[in-house]
């Protein structure tokens, strides 16, 4: 009985201890508590649990502008950025996701956020494909956020599992590894959910952009070659399900009062000729007209959708191959731009550079002669791509 009690007591007093320490470094950044340097105002361990840390941080937050998408709105748009109408600002880009679950983050952001102004979706062709079956069988008839509530369960197991972190061995593990990596060059989320790619700057100054090039490349053609998604199916090659749900989100925004700026992302021009190869090209121009179509279609007011995409001055930007460790200052690699791009997107969203020459809007009067205009562009850089893959793979 008096090991039990001593068993008892020591539960007691250490959990709370745990729990003390894991709120004060907080190291997946959930709870953002006092900023100390040398010990919590990096979060290294924070870039795997934003599924998690991220819904809690947004209703924390209760932002005006919410920015959505995957891992390169997240990566390529600062929330922090001085071309932001209003404040705060929340970047809910989630890497690995897939579209339905940016559409979700996007509808409780609606539903739940009596502050929200105004959200900025980025989009991405490879989102947008889907296993033959869900082609089959979607129903396009039916609004897809017509009864869409953000359940009590979804906040109850969110509760219990936030509970979990604070007690968390694992996390007190994190806590201890945060301390140590203060001021180390690891990625890190920041306070308005903007994934600062440190790592990135580490790989780029000891070797250049090469090694990240071929990563994305080689995870690219692989993701390619093996999946058997696709953007339409035979039974219904003009619709496509990721287009209809993003058209009912946009409805449901309508309604609220909600502004939805749409854009698509940028990719290094490389990224393009990589879906040639994996014969995905003829349906991401596709892609571009279903979005334009079904768009103009749309019977509550029209968001702009601007594209960034294609083959122009950023995305065609070259190597320079001469030099010990060449980087790109627009990109990090295919997939991921900088934010460098993201601030010259902001630009064009907010109309703040009228000349600029990056990025077009994109409707269903101007959709046909701009993929035209991106075939040529594919074909006219050819020789530019052999040259850069030779490069990077020492031909």
């Amino acid at each position: 009985m008096k090991y039990l009690s001593v068993f008892v007591l020591t539960v007691i007093l250490f959990l709370p201890t745990v729990a003390g320490l894991n709120w004060l470094v907080d190291p997946y950044g959930m709870y953002w508590s006092p900023q100390i340097n040398n010990l919590n105002t990096l979060k290294p361990e924070s870039g795997d649990r934003v599924r998690t840390t991220k819904p809690k941080r947004v209703s924390s937050v209760s932002p005006k502008t919410v920015l959505i998408g995957n891992s390169r709105i997240e990566m390529g748009l600062s929330a922090k950025s001085d071309i932001f109408d209003h404040q705060p600002v929340y970047n809910l880009g989630m890497p690995g996701i897939g579209l339905t679950q940016q559409l979700n983050n996007a509808a409780r952001q609606i539903i739940l956020n009596d502050n929200l102004k105004e959200l900025i979706f980025s989009l991405d062709y490879l989102d947008f494909l889907y296993d033959e079956e869900i082609l089959d069988s979607f129903d396009y008839s039916e609004n897809q956020f017509a009864n869409f509530s953000a359940s009590d369960s979804f906040n109850m197991a969110r509760a219990k599992e936030y509970l979990g972190f604070l007690i968390s061995l694992n996390t007190l593990v994190d806590s201890i590894n945060t301390v140590f990596k203060q001021g180390g060059q690891y990625n890190h989320i920041d306070e308005s959910g903007t994934n600062i790619p440190r790592t990135y700057l580490a790989v780029m100054r000891y070797e250049g952009v090469r090694p990240l090039f071929i990563q994305k490349i080689e995870e690219m053609r692989k993701r390619l070659k093996t999946s058997k998604r696709k953007l339409v199916s035979v039974n219904a090659p003009d619709k496509n399900p990721g287009v209809k749900m993003l058209n009912d989100l946009i409805t449901l925004a309508r309604e609220k009062g909600i502004e939805v700026k749409l854009f698509i992302n940028p990719y290094h021009y490389s990224y393009l000729h990589v879906l040639e190869e994996g014969n995905h090209f003829d349906d991401y121009l596709k892609w571009k007209i279903l979005l334009t179509t079904s768009l103009a279609e749309n019977e509550s007011e029209k968001p702009e959708l601007w594209d960034f995409s294609g083959f122009n001055e950023v995305t065609l930007q070259k190597l320079d191959t001469t030099a010990e460790k060449p980087y790109l200052s627009w990109f990090w690699e295919p997939a991921h731009y900088r934010s460098s791009v993201g601030k010259k997107i902001l630009e064009q969203l907010y109309g703040r550079k009228e000349q600029e020459t990056f990025g077009k809007i994109l409707n269903d009067r101007n959709v046909s002669d701009s993929t035209m205009q991106e075939r040529e562009g594919l074909n006219d850089s050819r020789q530019q791509w052999k040259g850069l893959e030779k490069f990077l793979y020492r031909l």
